[in-house]
């Protein structure tokens, strides 16, 4: 994953698109996911790209732990599904 953000993110660059990455935290444990999100925020402020992660819910990506640190450069979005309908809500860090 550290690898390949590098790579993306001169793609990213050089077509000026976002970076999107799905099921980002797979094969990470809870300190080097920690680590990732702080090299994507570290990546988004110094190169001036945008990155869209999905990251199933889980006790490696705690979002009343350590998550928290990252709320003001965070957007996050649970899905549920209801009857057959999902809905897409934002998640309140600060809550």
């Amino acid at each position: 994953s550290f690898f390949s953000l590098g790579t993306l993110t001169a793609l990213a660059r050089y077509f000026r698109l976002p970076v999107i990455i799905d099921e980002a935290a797979n094969n990470l444990d809870k300190n080097h996911l920690r680590h990732f999100i702080s090299l994507i925020r570290d990546f988004a402020a110094g190169y001036d790209v945008q990155y869209i992660l999905s990251i199933k819910e889980t006790d490696d990506f705690p979002l009343d732990g350590w998550v928290r640190e990252f709320a003001d450069d965070l957007q996050i979005y649970r899905v549920e599904f209801d009857r057959g309908k999902k809905h897409i809500n934002p998640v309140e860090l600060y809550a």
